[in-house]
């Protein structure tokens, strides 16, 4: 019945549930206490005549490698929740979305995505946690995640999150550690936390211990035209490195841009990544031409290795300004390389 609240005790479900009325909330009995698995499909399916619909407080999981939630248009909220060990499904040729397929929108408050992956062998797979279906022409989806948590999650592109042009992502208060964005063979993984086309807003979170094969530990940013906003952020010992000196590849130990939005990073510290070019930002608009702006914010102690820039490395004809920017420590001898 819309409307309805329904309750599920605690225990483990097996099965998927499908869903097209409007205004339900399925509540369990914490993440600790009740789990749901996805069957055939995964756990929950959202259909676009669902909006509004909550999940809270339970686990979500599939043992048989499918996405923990698939929505279809739905204004979705998830609170509360963890959502761990899924794989994404394929779609048009690829894996996509390893614990969220979403094109509605989507929000999500204290929720955990953990040990989810788009990669699955001998595939590898886009947006290891949450994959976001842009809409260029409309706008949207428009995802929030709030005082949440992204760990360990996998991908070729895109470890934690993957982001299509014509998305918006607001991420606040929310820590991403130990994600991977790394290919099954030659490297060439993007965005260790989160790749982007869309539109990104970052504020008070941490990016910690992440890792690219390719560029972008933290964050890789590619062109979609779209402004990327972070504020009052913490990027610290993410790595970027293969040892290839090659430009574009392997740059950005923190951030990496290639576009022809803004870069905006306020009140933020860099600290201690690494990369072949630019130990903490890394910038290759030879054709995209952004703008790349620093302010009241510090990039200490980052290294980079044969490429140079241990704090900042710029190709092509990127706008850089610096205002009240701490920049020291940074070195261009990882590995004894000087």
């Amino acid at each position: 019945v819309p409307g309805d609240v329904i309750d599920i005790a605690a225990g483990a479900y097996a099965g998927d549930v499908d869903v097209s009325v409007p205004g339900l909330e399925f509540r369990g009995a914490g993440a600790g206490s009740t789990i749901v698995e996805g069957l055939g499909a995964a756990s929950f399916i959202f259909r676009d005549t669902a909006s509004p619909v909550t999940v809270q407080d339970m686990t979500l999981t599939s043992p048989f490698q499918m996405s923990c939630v698939y929505n279809y248009g739905a204004d979705v909220t998830i609170r509360d929740t963890v959502m761990e060990d899924c794989g994404a499904t394929i779609f048009t040729g690829a894996y996509i979305g390893g614990a969220v397929y979403t094109t509605g929108d989507l929000l999500l408050v204290r929720v955990t995505l953990r040990n989810n992956t788009a990669n699955v062998a001998p595939v590898a797979g886009l947006g290891g946690a949450i994959y976001i279906v842009g809409d260029p022409v409309e706008g949207g989806p428009v995802v929030r995640i709030v005082d949440s948590e992204l760990s360990n999650n996998t991908a070729l592109h895109g470890g934690a999150i993957y982001a299509e042009a014509g998305s918006r992502l607001f991420i606040d208060s929310t820590l991403f550690s130990e994600n991977d964005a790394e290919v099954l063979g030659p490297s060439d993984g993007q965005g260790g936390s989160v790749w982007t086309s869309g539109e990104l807003i970052v504020t008070n979170s941490t990016f910690t211990g992440n890792y690219a094969d390719s560029n972008g530990a933290g964050i890789a940013i590619y062109d979609g035209g779209e402004d990327v906003h972070i504020a009052a952020s913490e990027f610290a010992d993410n790595v970027t490195f293969q040892g290839s000196a090659s430009i574009p590849l392997n740059s950005g130990g923190a951030v990496y841009m290639e576009s022809s939005g803004t870069l905006r990073i306020i009140g933020s510290e860099l600290t201690r990544n690494v990369s072949s070019h630019g130990g903490a930002i890394g910038a290759y608009n030879l054709l995209t031409g952004g703008t790349i702006k620093v302010n009241t914010s510090a990039i200490v102690s980052n290294a980079a290795g044969s490429g140079g820039g241990g704090g900042m490395y710029v190709a092509g004809g990127s706008p850089v300004n610096l205002n009240s920017v701490t920049v020291a420590d940074n070195t261009t001898e990882f590995f004894g390389l000087g």
